[in-house]
């Protein structure tokens, strides 16, 4: 028999505390945790960019429809990072 209570999981005469799980690195804990992609932090054209900007640039790329002016060193974070969303780039300098 399974009775389910919001802190406790019986199975038989076995109970689970399900709000406490081993945390593992990398991976997300709790019931409503999601998975979010860490990323290294890097130097790119002389500021260090960590990793809330990179996932702040993620989403500002994920947002706008074309990206109309770009430097050689964020376009190939672009490319390295989310290579899907390379269609939005601008065409790379040297190719003009």
């Amino acid at each position: 028999m399974i009775r389910w209570a919001p802190h406790a999981l019986s199975v038989g005469k076995y109970q689970f505390d399900v709000t406490h799980s081993p945390s593992k690195r990398g991976r997300p804990c709790g019931p409503r945790a999601r998975y979010q992609r860490s990323y290294s932090p890097r130097v790119v054209d002389g500021k260090i960019m960590t990793s809330a900007d990179l996932r702040r640039l993620h989403k500002y790329v994920l947002e706008i429809e074309k990206v109309t002016v770009t430097s050689d060193e964020m376009r190939a974070v672009v490319e390295i990072e989310w290579p899907e969303l390379a269609h939005k780039l601008p065409p790379a300098m040297g190719s003009r």
